[in-house]
């Protein structure tokens, strides 16, 4: 379990000396210990029980450790004495007494590494860390938090990664780098909220608070402070609630509500020195100073800032880092001369390993002889299952082979049948366009029958346009598509026509986007809407035929007021029919034919140039 390294501000009420649930799992502990148990049970709960109280009852917690260590050590418990000694190390952290703790975790990593216990180097290496963190020597302290990391990840340690992540974030928050702090930070807490890990979840909404605090974004400090408050009310770790109160003292002294601010300092102090927490209790002496300097008492803050520099010389010591050091490579060196020892044991073993490989060799030579005449019956076996395989094989490919045969046979029917199919609706695309010009023939030949009547020079002028319209008629007869702009020509020419005999009484107007101009229609059908459009409705002064074609939509739309001649001409039926039946043909979307109450209205869907293969 990592110590804390960084201060923490979330909540603003008192919680509890211990939750509930606590309080009953370590008198369940204590109970243990009354009864009669195997020494190794026995250290293994003083171990647990221990680690619970260290962080609340830390001279309690030592003392169990201590004895859980002795224990250890006279039932060559290995793994028993490594653990004691790494809670050890933790408490006297909290103690703040460095020297101690490192020493501590040193002869603990070094157990768990002769029995390979990765759990346990993995924690060992994340104390040693935050041992280095203490003393702000922070390059070492992130190089042990990574090799934590590193390790619990290969071992699966999946949950227990919230820590490494923590102590990262501390390590970067102490070099001013607030990113990757507040990035290692959620990566914790992202962690802790997938297990359920509620230490780890209140530790990183409050470290998260603090960043933001340092950041001077005092509305997200606050938003993570509140979400920390039911779980710091949960835990009753009182650690945490001395850091909370120290916090809410820091950020009262920004905002400048001092006599809060105090009460807060005040009751952080206490609860720090009740639980022995000496880091704490240095930066509650630091800051109160600079709380008093702020609210111009200056003779407190002198008093305060003189604890400070007591306090900081003891934990700090030159002398301290100095045997620190020392145990450091001390351990180091013991670490090469184990390497060397295992070396040795290597080489003995080695030498009564070739005395018993001697045995082992004539043993070998007699199976191996036996080996040789079972692999000569089982190769005569294989020999001869493998004839039978290779005459099924050939019948296999025989069979293959008229499969693809078959299938290439299929194939050719296939495209045969599709051409065929296209043949087919071609056809049916040539009849009904067919069908068109005798249509245009018949009510062109029955206009100039009534121009023959009324005006016989219209009716020659007629006859000059109908002869040059009929050649352009002939001239995209052949294509299944026409550009938009060839049929505007064409149904240009038409009207023109028709306003011969019309006059002022036909009225029209195109509005067609240049963008589409190169776009297709089948031809005929625009001209075939406004032909019947002349043919279907009265056309007089009193009531004039208006139609309209424009561009809305990608389509072309051909609208026309609706005024129903009393007699009106027979009609081919060729119209709307046709029309939908070549748009289908030729798989375009279907046109839209629509009747209000006073206009007619059609829509072309316009065939982009691109999509016509």
């Amino acid at each position: 379990m990592p110590v804390f390294a960084r201060h923490f501000f979330a909540v603003f009420f008192i919680v509890p000396f211990l939750a509930v649930a606590q309080s009953h799992e370590i008198d369940s502990l204590n109970k243990v210990l009354t009864t009669t148990l195997p020494d190794t049970s026995r250290v293994n709960t003083m171990n647990v029980l221990a680690r619970h109280l260290r962080n609340t009852q830390a001279t309690a917690a030592l003392q169990l450790a201590k004895e859980a260590y002795a224990l250890a050590v006279k039932n060559h418990y290995t793994k028993g004495v490594a653990t004691a000694s790494d809670i050890s190390g933790v408490i006297y952290l909290n103690l703040g007494d460095s020297r101690k703790a490192l020493y501590s975790h040193l002869i603990a990593l070094n157990l768990f590494e002769q029995i390979d216990n990765k759990r346990g180097i993995a924690f060992t290496y994340n104390n040693i860390g935050a041992v280095y963190s203490h003393l702000k020597n922070y390059d070492r302290a992130e190089f042990y938090y990574l090799k934590s990391l590193e390790l619990k990840k290969q071992a699966g340690l999946n949950r227990e990664v919230s820590s490494s992540y923590v102590n990262l974030g501390n390590i970067k928050m102490h070099e001013h780098k607030i990113e990757d702090c507040i990035n290692y930070y959620k990566l914790g807490l992202s962690n802790a909220i997938k297990y359920n890990d509620k230490q780890n979840i209140t530790i990183g909404y409050m470290n998260l608070g603090e960043a933001y605090y340092d950041n001077k974004q005092y509305k997200f400090a606050l938003s993570y402070y509140k979400k920390a408050e039911p779980y710091i009310k949960e835990s009753g770790n009182i650690n945490h609630e001395a850091h909370a109160n120290f916090a809410a003292g820091k950020i009262l002294t920004d905002l400048g509500e001092y006599e809060t601010a105090e009460r807060k300092f005040t009751k952080a102090l206490t609860i720090s020195k009740q639980a022995g927490s000496k880091n704490l209790e240095l930066n509650i002496y630091k800051y109160s100073s600079k709380l008093y300097e702020k609210w111009n008492k200056p003779a407190e803050a002198v008093i305060y800032y003189k604890k400070y520099i007591q306090l900081n010389d003891s934990i700090y010591s030159n002398e301290t880092v100095k045997t620190l050091s020392e145990m450091q490579s001390r351990y180091d060196l013991e670490t090469k001369d184990r390497q060397i020892e295992l070396l040795n044991k290597d080489k003995t073993i080695a030498e009564a390993t070739i005395s018993r490989d001697k045995l082992v060799k004539r043993f070998l030579i007699a199976a191996f002889l036996l080996f040789v005449v079972i692999v000569i019956i089982l190769v005569r076996n294989i020999f001869l299952k493998q004839q039978v395989n290779r005459v099924l094989t050939v019948k296999n490919e025989q069979i293959e082979e008229q499969q693809i045969e078959i299938g290439r046979q299929n194939e050719q029917l296939t495209n045969y049948n599709l051409e065929l199919m296209k043949e087919n609706v071609s056809a049916r695309y040539e009849i009904l366009k067919s069908k068109i010009n005798p249509h245009f023939l018949f009510n062109s030949l029955t206009t100039l029958s009534n121009l023959i009547i009324t005006n016989r020079e219209g009716a020659l002028e007629f006859v000059m346009k109908f002869s040059k319209l009929y050649r352009k008629i002939l001239d995209v007869n052949s294509s299944q598509l026409v550009t938009i702009e060839q049929e505007i020509e064409l149904v240009s020419e038409f009207l023109y026509i028709q306003k011969i005999r019309f006059n002022s009484n036909l009225v029209y107007s195109f509005n067609i986007h240049k963008t589409h101009l190169k776009n297709m229609v089948p031809p005929f059908s625009i001209q075939l809407l406004v032909e019947n459009a002349v043919k279907h409705n009265t056309i007089s002064k009193e009531q004039k035929l208006v139609i309209k074609i424009f561009s809305e939509n990608d389509c072309i739309i051909v609208s026309n007021n609706i005024q129903r001649k009393e007699n009106p001409e027979e009609s081919m039926k060729v119209g709307q029919k046709n029309i939908f039946e070549r748009y289908k043909l030729i798989g375009a979307k279907s046109p839209a034919f629509t009747e209000e109450e006073t206009r007619y209205v059609v829509s072309l869907p316009i065939i982009k140039k691109e999509e016509v293969i």
